[in-house]
Formats: structure tokens, sequence, C-alpha cells
């Protein structure tokens, strides 16, 4: 994963990871909004990642707290959101970003 990692944080265009953990009830409430986000929003990547499969990941940005968003371009976060966000709230740092 840490080669693919790489890759999506490194690309042009932004990368919405959106770290997320099975048993996380705010989780499974922001999903369907991570999701609607993404089929608008297409000039975005979206990625949901699990930080029980991918700790590693998680410890190296300091994910203490999920759901957490990080919004990556070029290697750099540019964007993070810790806890659950509304549909507007996230809609507008998308729009801030693009």
């Amino acid at each position: 994963m840490t080669e693919q990692w790489n890759e999506l944080i490194n690309l042009n265009k932004p990368t919405l990871i959106n770290f997320t953990g099975e048993n996380c009830a705010p989780c499974k409430l922001q999903k369907p909004v991570i999701e609607q986000l993404k089929n608008k929003y297409t000039q975005i990547t979206f990625i949901n990642l699990d930080v029980e499969k991918y700790s590693e990941i998680a410890s190296k940005y300091n994910i203490f707290s999920i759901p957490t968003i990080l919004i990556f371009k070029n290697g750099e976060v540019i964007e993070n959101i810790i806890g659950r966000a509304t549909k507007s709230y996230i809609e507008n740092i998308i729009k801030k970003i693009l």
C-alpha cells in the first residue's frame, strides 16, 4: 500500500482521504455524505481508508479520532477535518480548493 499511497497523495488533483473504521458509528453516518460528494466532484479522488487495516498510515498522519478527512494535493495536506462533518461543510472546503 505504501507505493500506492504515495501515488495517491502526489496526484496533481486533490485527493480526499476519509479515515474511517468498521465499528465507528459517526463514520457510518458520514459515509453516504462522502459518496454523494464523490459522485458530484469527479475532479477529486476520494478514498475511504480503514485505520485498523492501515494503522501505519493513520499513525503517520497522527489520526487519533475518526472520522478524519485529510485532503492532499501534490503530496501535501491542504485541509483537514476532524470528526463527523456536514455535507455543506465538506462541500464548502472542496469548493475552496478547486
